[in-house]
């Protein structure tokens, strides 16, 4: 079995759940064999194995994959007894490259302006092209996707250093239509538990806390870190390629699991 050092975490109790909190970890990125071929959707298959809610969508080469390492994993939460791993369930898996995806990559694209006033300022993005970015973008490269990028760096009060900022940030986040890995069916989003502290303790001048809480984790970006700290979020950080899957980069989403199938 694939253990973590436990001495090296703090033992956490929050409504009868027993959370390991371990410290920060190294984390990594992966870009060899990340799934591309989308799927034929009358081919996928609802996964039905461990930590299944019963809705998620897979390609059928990746249901056993996906079964034996959320054995693996799940085992390992019940011999510790840990509610992080062991409240761990596949959350999400295929979802088409449609329309709505790329409403949601318009949804995070002006999120991400919103978000960094100091980089981008009163800025808001070009309307005339909202329609474009709801299109197919396809891949890095694309010369649809550079076609649009530089439209918008000559857009009004844009330059091309704020468009590659905007798209640095914004593709990391939500890839737009034509480079949507999900509906490859070989990825899907885990969800789980975590432990947090809820405030910070000026007195004692740390983070530090009398009373904990948790909260799933719903592919929350800005609960990656607390995410990555956890025992589940370790020992998938950890093992997870063990098992044929890996995230295109754990600081991001140590979530977003992608089965790297062997050529």
């Amino acid at each position: 079995m694939l253990e973590l050092k436990l001495e090296t975490a703090e033992l956490k109790v929050v409504n009868g759940h027993r959370y390991y909190v371990f410290p920060a970890p190294l984390t990594h990125t992966n870009q060899e064999n990340r799934p591309t071929e989308y799927a034929n959707e009358k081919e996928l298959k609802t996964y039905a194995g461990k930590g299944s809610n019963n809705e998620a969508k897979l390609h059928p080469d990746v249901l056993t994959p996906a079964c034996v390492f959320m054995t693996a994993l799940l085992e390992y939460g019940e011999k510790i007894d840990d509610w992080s791993i062991r409240s761990a369930v596949i959350q999400s898996g295929y979802r088409a490259d449609d329309p709505s995806h790329g409403a949601n990559y318009l949804r995070i694209i002006k999120q991400t302006i919103a978000r960094h006033p100091g980089i981008f300022g009163e800025l808001t993005f070009p309307s005339d092209l909202e329609e474009t970015a709801k299109g197919v973008l396809g891949r890095p490269g694309d010369p649809r996707r550079r076609a649009f990028q530089k439209k918008v760096a000559e857009a009004e009060g844009w330059s091309k250093e704020l468009a590659s900022k905007l798209f640095r940030e914004a593709d990391n986040d939500f890839a737009p239509r034509g480079s949507n890995p999900h509906a490859t069916g070989f990825v899907f989003d885990l969800d789980f538990s975590i432990y947090f502290c809820p405030k910070h303790d000026t007195k004692r001048g740390k983070n530090q806390c009398d009373v904990g809480n948790e909260t799933k984790l719903g592919t929350d970006r800005r609960l990656n870190s607390l995410a990555l700290k956890s025992a589940a979020g370790m020992w998938i950080n950890q093992y997870a390629m063990q098992y044929g899957f890996d995230s295109y980069d754990t600081d991001r989403e140590i979530w977003h699991l992608e089965y790297r199938k062997p050529k």
